[in-house]
């Protein structure tokens, strides 16, 4: 199978996540010349679909696809939430042998989370139209093969307690650790891939001069392709998880924990927590001062 015939294919499948799951993965590990599970491990005991565990607290857990010592991956249906399932899947890694990379698709994008011990996660996210590239299967290929390549250079500090700076987007404070922006490479990845992913629909190879006219940044978001709404929702996970927040938390809640930390930077009183949901627009705007 060649990169242009695995694209047209899921991008016009139509199937759902249960019917789908396995024949995607057995395409990609074509593509990326890899032996899927069964050609690789008949038995089963290395690599495998379904792979079950028991889970701490009683009750099994079970990953889609798990490569012992690589990875383990979920999937879900097209358009479906990949945050969701990067936090079902967190819960039960451990069960899992607590593989270092964890992956998840919806068979459009792939987004693979670093989860090395004692190392600041990183988010790698591929579209589907990106496995055109050969640079781009061969990482895929990683994950298979080498997932050490995927391990981020940065070691996770441990300081008593995270100092703050403020973010220059929104100026709220972000954690930050001994050594500055690079006490948050996850968020900066995170940042660039979407710039870049952006910057390849805006200019793509070969484009005609009327092609480019249509391409601008408000018809894009107009559009908002999956890959692009993906790749926002990599970001908000990268930094809800700097500061040390889970990825699925209401809107509501990311306001009421701004203002609670905003108001602890400043020396003010905290607001007791059944108020915060109350305070609404003021909340937003003493945020943003």
């Amino acid at each position: 199978m060649i990169a242009k015939e695995f694209i047209a294919k899921w991008q016009a499948s139509t199937l759902k996540e249960r019917s789908a799951s396995q024949s995607h993965f057995n395409d990609l590990c074509t593509l990326i010349g890899h032996p899927n599970p069964v050609e690789a491990d008949p038995t089963g005991e290395h690599f495998t679909f379904e792979r079950g565990a028991a889970k701490t607290g009683g009750g099994d857990v079970w990953a889609d696809v798990w490569k012992k010592g690589c990875f383990a991956w979920e999937y879900k249906g097209k358009h479906k939430d990949l945050i969701a399932a990067f936090s079902q899947l967190q819960r039960y890694a451990i069960a899992l042998e607590n593989p270092p990379l964890l992956v998840v698709s919806d068979m459009e994008t792939i987004n693979i989370h670093t989860n090395f011990t004692n190392t600041v996660q990183e988010i790698h996210t591929f579209a589907l139209e990106e496995l055109d590239l050969p640079a781009v299967r061969k990482k895929l290929l990683w994950l298979f093969t080498e997932p050490e390549l995927f391990r981020p250079g940065v070691t996770r500090p441990f300081p008593a307690r995270p100092r703050t700076r403020p973010h220059p987007a929104c100026g709220h404070p972000l954690p930050q650790g001994e050594r500055g922006s690079e006490a948050n490479p996850a968020v900066a990845t995170a940042a660039c891939r979407l710039v870049e992913l952006r910057d390849n629909w805006l200019n793509p190879r070969d484009a005609s001069e009327v092609e480019l006219k249509k391409r601008t940044l408000t018809n894009l978001y107009n559009q908002r392709p999956q890959w692009l709404a993906n790749a926002h929702a990599a970001l908000d996970a990268a930094v809800a998880a700097a500061y040390g927040w889970p990825a699925d938390l209401a809107d509501d809640e990311v306001l009421a924990r701004l203002l609670a930390l905003n108001r602890e930077r400043s020396g003010k009183p905290a607001v007791p927590e059944h108020d915060l949901y109350e305070l609404g627009k003021p909340c937003c705007t003493e945020v943003r001062q």
